[in-house]
Formats: C-alpha cells, sequence, structure tokens
C-alpha cells in the first residue's frame, strides 16, 4: 500500500489531513458565502427600508398637509355652493397635489359642491368618490375614477358636526413621482397600499390593483396614525452589487484561512502534536505503568529488579519503550512520564513485593541527567528505597556521558555519596567504552545482550565477555548479563562468573500483581548455585 494512506502510530494519516483540510476549508467557504450573502441582504434591506422610509415620510407629510387644507375650510350648515365656490377654488389651486375639493351632505348622501365645476354646481352621489358614503369621522382610500377624470386619484375627507362632508381629490401623480423617485436601481417592485386597493410599479407605469400580501423579500412601512402602507421589494441587481463589495473581503479572509487552518490540522493531527497531546493525557489519566524484570543473583534467587515503562494506550493496547521513549524525549515529555512511573513504584514497592536489600534498576538518559527536576525525584526516590530497605540503581548508557563528561562525573559522584550505585548499560556496544569505565566511578557493568545472543556458539562472543568479566573484576564492578534467553546462555554465564542474570529464560517484565506471584523456575534452571 502506498505509504501516503498508511496512519502512524501516534498520529493521522496523510490521506485523512489532506482530507481534512479539504472538509475545512470547503465548509468554511460555504459559511463565508452564506455570510457574504446574508450581510449584502441586509446591506440591501437596510439600504431600501431607508428609501422607502424617506418616500414614506414624503407621503406622510402630504397626506397630513391635505387634512390640514380640510381643517381650514370653514362651513356654516346652510350656506349654498355659490357662497363658497370662490374659496373652494382658492384653496384647490394653492396646493399643488389636490385636483379638487368637494363638499357632500352626510344626510342626503349627494355631492352638492366642487371646486372643479363651473361655480360649483354638481349633483352626484356620495358613493361616486367615496364607497363607504363616509361613514366615519375621516377617511382615505384609492379610487379607480374621480368626477374631474378617468385617472385614478387619492380621495381624503373629513366629516363635520354639521352635517357636511369635506372631500379632497388629490393628484395620483404626484404620489408616483415619490414613488419612482424612491425606486431607482434598488427597488424591483414599489407599492402604496391604501384601502383595497394599491398603487403598484408595472412596466414604465403605475396602476391600481387589488390588495395583495406583502412578499417576505420586501420592505414595509406603515404611516402614523394613517392606514397607509408602502412596501419596497429588493432588486437582484441591488444584491448582486452588495456581494460584488464584500467578496474582496471574503476572498482575503479566505486565503488567510486556508493557510491558517491546512497547517493548524496538518501539525495538529500529525505524528509529533499528536503524540504529544496523548502523552500528556495518558500522564494525567495514569496510562504510564511501571513493568519490573526480576535479576537474578546467586542461589537463583531475585537479586532485585529493573523497572520498565509501559504504556496503556487507548487505540494501540500495551506498547512497548521502544515505540514511544525516543519521540518523548525529542519533544520533553519523558522526565513528567518517568516521574508518573516513579510514584507508581513508590506505590507497588511499599507493600514489599521483593525482598528486602533488592536492587532496584531505572533508566535515565542524557537528558535527564541535566534535568535538575528529575536528579530531584531520583534523589527523592532514594531516600524512600532506602526506607523501604532497598538499593536504588542508576543505569546511563554510554550516549548519556559524553556530550558533558566533566558534568556527568559530577552528578555520578554525588550519586554515590548518596548511596545510590550507578551502572552502565549496554556496554559494549558504545565507541568508546574502556574510556567511559576509566573515567566514571560506576558500580555496576550491564554487558549488552547483543554479546548474550550467541555466545554459547560463537568463539568471539566467548573471549569478548570472558574479557568483561575480567576486566570488571578487577575493576572490582559487579556484572549483570543482559538477554538471557535459555538454559544453556545461563549456565555458561554462570560458568563465567558473572554476578547478575536478566532476560526472558526467567521471566519477561511483569506488571506488580504478577511479580508478587513470581517464582523462579528451578526444573529448567541450571544446577544451582549458578555462581562462584
Amino acid at each position: 500500500m502506498n505509504s501516503f494512506f498508511v496512519k502512524p502510530m501516534f498520529g493521522s494519516s496523510k490521506a485523512f489531513r489532506v482530507l481534512l483540510i479539504a472538509v475545512c476549508n470547503v465548509s468554511f467557504f460555504l459559511l463565508l458565502a452564506l455570510l457574504v450573502w446574508q450581510v449584502a441582504s441586509y446591506q440591501s434591506r437596510q439600504s431600501i427600508q431607508l428609501l422607502t422610509e424617506r418616500g414614506s415620510a414624503m407621503i406622510e407629510q402630504s397626506l397630513h398637509n391635505a387634512y390640514t387644507v380640510l381643517d381650514q375650510i370653514a362651513l356654516s350648515p346652510s350656506a349654498p355652493c355659490q357662497d363658497l365656490y370662490a374659496d373652494l377654488q382658492k384653496i384647490s389651486s394653492a396646493t399643488p397635489y389636490f385636483r379638487g375639493i368637494y363638499i357632500a351632505d352626510s344626510q342626503t348622501q349627494r355631492i352638492f359642491c366642487s371646486s372643479s365645476h363651473a361655480l360649483g354646481n354638481i349633483d352626484s352621489p356620495i358613493q361616486t368618490l367615496i364607497s363607504n358614503g363616509a361613514t366615519q369621522a375621516s377617511g382615505i382610500a384609492w379610487h379607480e375614477k374621480s368626477l374631474i377624470s378617468d385617472r385614478e386619484a387619492l380621495i381624503i375627507y373629513r366629516k363635520l358636526d354639521n352635517g357636511r362632508v369635506l372631500i379632497g381629490v388629490l393628484d395620483s401623480q404626484y404620489y408616483k413621482d415619490i414613488l419612482q423617485l424612491v425606486m431607482g436601481l434598488r427597488v424591483k417592485t414599489i407599492t402604496l397600499k391604501v384601502g383595497d386597493l394599491q398603487l403598484v410599479n408595472q412596466d414604465n407605469d403605475f396602476i391600481l390593483t387589488p390588495l395583495t400580501a406583502t412578499k417576505s423579500n420586501s420592505t414595509a412601512i406603515l404611516m402614523d396614525q394613517l392606514p397607509v402602507k408602502i412596501t419596497a421589494q429588493h432588486n437582484s441587481f441591488q444584491l448582486r452589487k452588495y456581494i460584488e463589495t464584500n467578496l474582496p473581503l471574503a476572498i482575503l479572509l479566505s486565503v488567510l484561512f486556508l493557510a491558517w487552518s491546512s497547517r493548524w490540522i496538518w501539525l495538529r493531527f500529525g505524528e509529533n502534536n499528536h503524540f504529544r497531546q496523548q502523552v500528556i493525557e495518558s500522564i494525567q489519566q495514569q496510562k504510564f505503568i511501571a513493568f519490573y524484570q526480576p535479576v537474578m543473583g546467586q542461589q537463583n534467587s531475585i537479586a532485585g529488579v529493573e523497572i520498565l515503562a509501559r504504556w496503556q494506550h487507548p487505540q494501540h493496547g500495551l506498547l512497548n519503550p521502544a515505540l514511544f521513549i525516543q519521540q518523548a524525549e525529542a519533544q520533553g515529555l519523558l522526565t513528567p512520564m518517568m516521574l508518573s512511573i516513579i510514584e507508581q513504584v513508590e506505590i507497588d514497592l511499599s507493600k514489599k513485593t521483593i525482598p528486602a536489600q533488592s536492587r532496584v534498576g531505572i533508566n535515565i538518559t542524557a537528558q535527564q541527567l541535566n534535568d535538575q527536576s528529575m536528579l530531584n525525584a531520583i534523589f527523592a526516590f532514594n531516600a524512600k528505597l532506602k526506607y523501604l530497605d532497598y538499593q536504588l540503581v542508576i543505569e546511563l548508557t554510554e550516549e548519556g556521558l559524553v556530550s558533558d563528561p566533566d558534568l556527568a562525573n559530577k552528578i555520578i559522584q554525588k550519586m554515590g555519596h548518596a548511596g545510590i550505585m550507578v551502572a552502565i548499560d549496554d556496554f559494549g556496544i558504545g565507541h568508546s567504552s574502556l574510556a567511559s569505565l576509566s573515567r566514571f566511578p560506576f558500580h555496576y557493568l550491564k554487558i549488552d545482550k547483543s554479546f548474550i545472543a550467541h555466545i554459547v556458539s560463537r568463539e568471539k562472543d566467548q573471549i569478548i565477555v570472558a574479557n568483561m568479566v575480567d576486566m570488571a573484576r578487577q575493576l572490582n564492578l559487579n556484572v549483570v548479563a543482559e538477554g538471557v534467553e535459555n538454559k544453556d546462555q545461563a549456565d555458561y554465564l554462570a560458568i563465567l562468573g558473572v554476578d547478575y542474570l536478566q532476560g526472558f529464560y526467567f521471566s519477561k517484565p511483569l506488571p506488580i500483581a504478577e511479580l508478587a506471584q513470581f517464582k523462579f523456575n528451578t526444573v529448567n534452571s541450571a544446577p544451582s548455585p549458578y555462581f562462584h
């Protein structure tokens, strides 16, 4: 399978991250497009709202003025039309949008006087202008035809206490001009609704039609104290204009988000960052567990244990340290991980699981040797082990010593003064193992398992191990052989005089519960004792 699709142990695959980046960015683009649409729609509505309010204010002001004109006309109950005609003509001509003023009798329901007819003489039913016959004190309505022409007009009236009814016929063209001014390019449809009729634009003109419901994408303004409403339906051209205005900013935001989110997702779900998060969570949840591998001494008894870390991973199960120790150290997480394990060990060994005076070995790296918090924890750990009658052994590899040998030597001496023994681990595989023996005050020498694997069959390995043991004797060092996997290896090492043996032949690393039940298998062992 192509490595592009292989999922790392501690992170997400490249394919998954690419897919996640694509999904996130497509989702962002869709949300941004919706946002641009919403903003443009809001801006368009606000623009139409402002225009409609201005048009409404002009129409409302004209209607209030028209009623004011009617209120200025004084009528006596018995005055004939010829006495009123001159005043009606004067008032009507002085008000630009008035086409005529009429007087009717509410009792007879007849119009008997007009500013627009010769000498004011007229005799017409009041329903010619007012469909309900002026049953209310005042009113306003569209009328398809007036007594003056066949053109539509806006009719207002005021009913007086003396039984007379004053009627004003307002020029529809005045209101058409206001509506046309409001429309411009921003409004698709504009409507002036009065009563059961509405004046609405159609092609290049305005016509009266029966009242219809206001559409959802329209702005409506109801005039104060008047049964008049003006509505404006948005023009798609105006919406596109606002979308185009907001588009450059949207594109810039998209590019910035694409760059930021892609980088964040790639790192966040990559192996390093995902590994870091998993380690921190596992430390908090105590998912790093101490395992103990017995170290066998004389008389086939446990002489000590080496502490080995295991990770109870939520997806991958129990993980060997080879899979995570180096990466944890590279990200500065090894010390908090080890501190968590040390806390567990203190609790485990407080139950006296292994014999008194046993050695308790723990591995630390060069980075940890320079970490004061780790050193403080080691000295505190040593004090607790002393109280429990155990001996702490710190195991160091050669790589942990050569970076700053003077500092390492000073720390090892300080450990020795505190009663902590130090072992050189994996001895024989470094480039200057002998130099390390001469420079540092070690107590133990642990022969690397690569020399033990073929010690029975390979003469060179026999000679090398024999020389290591002889050299350790002369330097007064205890010798531990790692990686003992069968009886022949154990017997041969016993003949060479190795002090301690460690390997799967005796036991694999065990959790504390199994360590408490551990018993050395004497049936398959070499004759006791191994050691001289």
